[in-house]
């Protein structure tokens, strides 16, 4: 009996000597994870110069400063602020990444609503000074919880979420009507990128229902580059009719031998916008168009470096503005106008 009972309490130290030696070996290879976050930061400086009266502006596009890293082998963050969106200061996300298992990855905070390309790139990524115009109805971010998995052993990402109806600005406002998007991308071996998206909101307490669907099209190849994207949005109860919003644009770089840059880029897009309504009924209980439609012809020129994850780039664009028959120009109506400025990203 009591050989038995020595054994029994030799057996129990030996399992626990082992749980010891186990959790000590995971606190260790934990204590080497990397949880020091890493910093970007990216800017656009522009100046602007009106070529139908002359008038010009300087402008700060953005001044973003980012953190982000892994507190745990499947727990990440990501924060980012832009300390001068064109004059304000603007607190775009603050989110945390949880990764159960390999492909699946989710995301819950204030990120980023999946929809739209060009809406979605980093803007030291953007082809040129202004984005498209399919961010008009694309560019949104939001709080709430979104989820992204790739299929395993093929090339196929889809993500959606659910967001807060109400502005990103506005973390305390109960509402009935969330805003719903999700999209699928899928990279081919030839280059090709298609994607097909759909968003659905209200912009405001009382606003009609937007549905919104998106298809894009891109192709690399060598040094060439094609895109194109088509959003189409429809207002709930037919008070309106459908706005659409699209762009097609081409990038095509040489080589450079040159201390400030190793890349020219010479570019085109042509982008337009239809009539639109954020959906907010007037006085008067009707929609009216508060988004004038207009089209736009770019080209421009931009010579960027590019070391590591530095990267600088000088870019000058021209924008020709096309606004119809329309028997007065909207008062949002831009001029036709010279953009030139530097981006930079480290």
């Amino acid at each position: 009996m009591i050989l038995k009972l020595r054994t029994a309490i030799a057996a129990a130290a030996l399992a626990m000597a082992s749980l010891g030696a186990w959790a000590s070996d995971a606190d260790s290879a934990l204590a080497k994870w990397k949880y020091i976050p890493d910093v970007h930061g990216v800017s656009r400086i522009y100046y602007h110069l009106s070529t139908e009266n002359g008038d010009s502006r300087f402008e700060v596009a953005n001044a973003r400063l980012s953190a982000g890293g892994a507190l745990m082998p499947w727990f990440e963050y990501f924060l980012q602020a832009d300390f001068c969106a064109s004059g304000s200061i603007k607190p775009l996300d603050a989110y945390a990444i949880v990764t159960p298992t390999s492909g699946l990855k989710l995301f819950m905070g204030q990120m980023r609503v999946p929809f739209c390309v060009d809406a979605c790139r980093a803007v030291h990524e953007y082809y040129f000074a202004d984005v498209a115009t399919t961010s008009t109805y694309g560019n949104l971010r939001g709080v709430g919880f979104k989820a992204g998995y790739t299929i395993p052993r093929t090339q196929l990402y889809v993500e959606g979420g659910v967001f807060n109806g109400a502005d990103m600005s506005s973390h305390a406002t109960w509402s009935n009507a969330m805003t719903y998007a999700i999209k699928a991308n899928w990279k081919t071996r030839c280059g090709l990128l298609p994607e097909v998206g759909f968003m659905s909101r209200k912009s405001a307490p009382g606003a009609v229902r937007i549905n919104q669907y998106d298809v894009s099209l891109s192709w690399r190849h060598d040094r060439l580059f094609l895109e194109g994207e088509y959003i189409y949005r429809r207002y709930a109860g037919g008070g309106y009719k459908a706005s659409q919003a699209y762009y097609v644009l081409a990038d095509y770089a040489f080589p450079l031998r040159s201390r400030m840059a190793d890349k020219l880029s010479v570019q085109a897009r042509y982008d337009g916008i239809t009539d639109g309504t954020t959906g907010i009924a007037n006085a008067k209980g009707l929609l009216e168009t508060n988004v004038d439609g207009f089209r736009r012809a770019t080209i421009g020129v931009t010579a960027s470096r590019k070391i590591g994850p530095v990267y600088t780039a000088f870019r000058i664009n021209y924008e020709q503005y096309f606004y119809g028959h329309k028997a007065t120009r909207p008062s949002s109506a831009r001029p036709n106008q010279i953009v030139a400025g530097v981006v930079f990203h480290f």
